[in-house]
């Protein structure tokens, strides 16, 4: 046999309970089912098989009419418009959700998905004055790959829509391989990971800023790749350092000026220091043809004894070894060990003798 009902209503269900009149199951349309709790509708399935909670009207989401709606109204709506999912057990265990594709047309026959297609998405949308078809935002996630049995390659792409723009286009993307690219559909490199930033306009660049840099455009660390010339760009009034082995090597201070093992400001721009071994060893790895100037130092003003190609010191810098002076005059704290070929070829006056 079979029990019939009248319709109901919200306020009088079909079906209820005695001790509870206005709480129960109701038939406000063809096709559809109601549930009713203190004399309001909480949910219903409509006549396409939807389950709408919140609201009894299906409204499309970015062009979805979804089996599943959750809606919220008022002021406490992000209540009533919100899903958990919770786990309670004693192990390394959560909550998940969980999505999945298959290229059948039935459920339970699992046949292979293909390179390229869409195995989930996270949509985000919002209402335009007309409706909530037009997409913000949203994440995917593809096969990338061949995929087979128990191997299922996948990459994720994250896309935002721009201002006066109604559908998404890619941002960034992680591929199978574990490359992302950022302006890029393809990440490239010669080694094992990248992080690949491009842009079809005038450069491309990696931006780091923090609380005490600020955020504007002339704040902050930038790497920066435009024009076909690669820069290393601190904008703050600081220093750029360079470390190894967790141990600083070199910096460039705010005014230019180079330290290598050395770390105080001071008015060379270049110092290089070392506590033990060489400190500079300078080497030209040309064979017996080499012809070329060995090393060169100038300045641009005439010769002059106002001032020193070179001063080598001892005793911290305190106390003068050598002088070169910017007339051509040598000058040694102690006495030129002459004689021999070595000495001829290197001192000489300036009429071409080694002696006199």
């Amino acid at each position: 046999g079979q029990a019939q009902f009248v319709d109901g209503t919200a306020s009088l269900p079909a079906i209820s309970n005695l001790a509870d009149l206005n709480t129960g199951i109701y038939f406000p349309a063809a096709d559809t089912i109601a549930f009713a709790e203190g004399g309001a509708e909480s949910a219903r399935f409509d006549s396409g098989g939807r389950l709408l909670i919140g609201y009894t009207a299906n409204t499309p989401v970015a062009d979805f009419n979804s089996a599943l709606q959750v809606v919220g109204q008022g002021t406490a709506d992000y209540h009533g418009a919100s899903i958990n999912a919770v786990g309670f057990s004693n192990n390394s265990n959560g909550a998940y959700l969980n999505f999945a594709s298959g290229r059948s047309n039935s459920a339970g026959t699992f046949t292979i998905v293909a390179n390229d297609d869409t195995l989930g998405q996270i949509n985000f949308a919002g209402a335009d004055g007309t409706d909530m078809t037009s997409r913000a935002a949203n994440i995917t996630a593809f096969v990338d790959g061949a995929p087979s049995e128990d191997d299922m390659p996948g990459r994720l792409v994250f896309n935002t829509t721009t201002d006066g723009g109604s559908s998404p286009s890619e941002r960034m993307r992680i591929t199978s391989g574990g490359n992302v690219g950022i302006g890029t559909g393809v990440p490239t490199t010669n080694y094992a990971r990248v992080l690949h930033i491009a842009t079809t306009g005038t450069g491309a660049n990696l931006k780091l800023t923090d609380t005490s840099t600020g955020a504007g455009a002339d704040d902050g660390f930038e790497l920066i790749s435009t024009g076909g010339h690669a820069y290393v760009w601190q904008r703050e009034n600081s220093n750029l350092v360079f470390g190894t082995n967790d141990t600083e090597r070199m910096r460039i201070n705010n005014t230019g000026d180079v330290g290598i093992g050395h770390t105080t400001s001071t008015s060379y721009k270049l110092i290089v220091q070392n506590a033990a071994n060489q400190t500079l060893q300078l080497n030209n790895s040309t064979n017996a043809s080499f012809t070329q100037d060995q090393h060169k130092w100038g300045v641009d003003r005439a010769g002059s004894t106002d001032f020193n190609f070179f001063r080598i010191s001892s005793g911290g810098g305190n106390d003068d070894e050598y002088i070169f002076n910017g007339l051509g005059t040598a000058t040694a704290d102690g006495a030129w060990n002459g004689g021999g070929a070595d000495y001829a070829e290197y001192f000489e006056w300036a009429d071409g003798n080694s002696s006199s």
